[in-house]
């Protein structure tokens, strides 16, 4: 997997494999949106709260990943909060979303999970400051407003 990806993925565990979710993706279906992340770290809080004070999309999207219960206030009918999920719920997740949605503020490093989902046969919705090492990627959309990923 190493090779694959040219880094050590945060997910070790052989239950996320791209390839496996690309293949378990040709035969599922594809209900909602999906934005991972850890809420704690506040670039990341930040961005995914631009996302969701701004989702009106009729789509639903589920939110994922260490601390997003703390964005719980967020919560509707198109919207669920999940908080931290263990590596089989990860699978999951990915292999029925429709896409990955990254918004971040400007900061320093790359996102390794783009180069995961990019590999898994993942579209991306990225806002500019996401994705700029990964420009002219093929799988990656960049978006300047929540309403125009749909």
């Amino acid at each position: 997997l190493e090779k694959q990806l040219g880094f050590t993925p945060i997910t070790r565990n052989s239950v996320i494999v791209p390839d496996k979710v690309a293949e378990l993706r040709k035969q599922s279906a594809k209900d909602y949106y999906l934005m991972l992340g850890s809420a704690i770290n506040p670039p990341t809080r930040l961005g995914m709260e631009e996302v969701l004070q701004d989702w009106n999309c009729n789509v639903p999207l589920i939110v994922a990943g260490f601390g997003t219960e703390q964005l719980k206030q967020y919560e509707s009918g198109e919207v669920r909060i999940i908080g931290g999920v263990q590596d089989e719920q990860l699978l999951d997740l990915q292999v029925h979303c429709k896409a990955l949605i990254v918004n971040q503020p400007a900061t320093t490093g790359a996102l390794t999970r783009i180069e995961e989902f990019l590999a898994a046969e993942i579209p991306i919705y990225a806002n500019e400051n996401s994705i700029r090492s990964y420009r002219n990627r093929d799988g990656i959309k960049i978006f300047n407003a929540v309403n125009a990923i749909i």
